[in-house]
């Protein structure tokens, strides 16, 4: 990542490889780092809306995931998923 620590697209493909192999708990913080950096980046409008919807999405299917009806909030603080982003 540090060749493309300015990327908030390369941090989306980490993280999606990361969903994939199953690292719930480390694609969320790395989707979280691609929002940080899309915050800073220099994207039209539109590539800054996509970017960010995907991500989103993302870290809605992660919480959604790993979230039972019984135990949700567990589940969210195991995967120190931010309020925002947390089941219920």
């Amino acid at each position: 990542m540090e060749r493309f620590s300015a990327s908030s697209n390369a941090y989306d493909s980490l993280a999606e490889a990361l969903e994939a192999a199953g690292e719930q708990r480390e694609a969320v913080a790395v989707t979280e780092k691609a929002l940080e950096v899309l915050a800073k980046q220099e994207l039209t409008p539109e590539q800054r809306r996509d970017m960010s919807e995907l991500l989103e999405a993302r870290l809605k299917r992660l919480s959604e995931a790993t979230c039972s009806w019984s135990s949700r909030a567990a589940a969210d603080c195991r995967l120190g998923l931010p309020e925002s982003s947390r089941c219920g």
